[in-house]
C-alpha cells in the first residue's frame, strides 16, 4: 500500500534456529516462531539489554508463543 513504510525487518538464521531448537529440546518450528516473536518485540520497542528487560522480554515471548500455538 502506498504511504506505508516498513518499520523494521526480521532475519532468522535457519541453521541457528535448528541448533537452538535441539539445545532447547523444542521443535524447529517453535524455535523459528520464537525468534520471529523476539524480533517483533524488538521492532515494537521492547529491549533486553539488562536483567529486568530481559525477563520482561521472556515473559512477553512466552505469552505470545502460547497464543500462537
Amino acid at each position: 500500500t502506498q504511504g506505508i513504510a516498513p518499520i523494521g525487518e526480521i532475519v532468522v538464521s535457519l541453521d541457528t534456529a535448528k541448533k537452538q531448537a535441539a539445545e532447547r529440546k523444542v521443535s524447529f518450528h517453535q524455535e523459528v516462531l520464537l525468534l520471529i516473536l523476539h524480533g517483533l518485540l524488538h521492532i515494537g520497542g521492547q529491549g533486553d539489554e539488562n536483567v529486568r528487560d530481559w525477563c520482561e522480554m521472556r515473559k512477553s515471548e512466552f505469552e505470545l508463543l502460547m497464543r500462537a500455538l
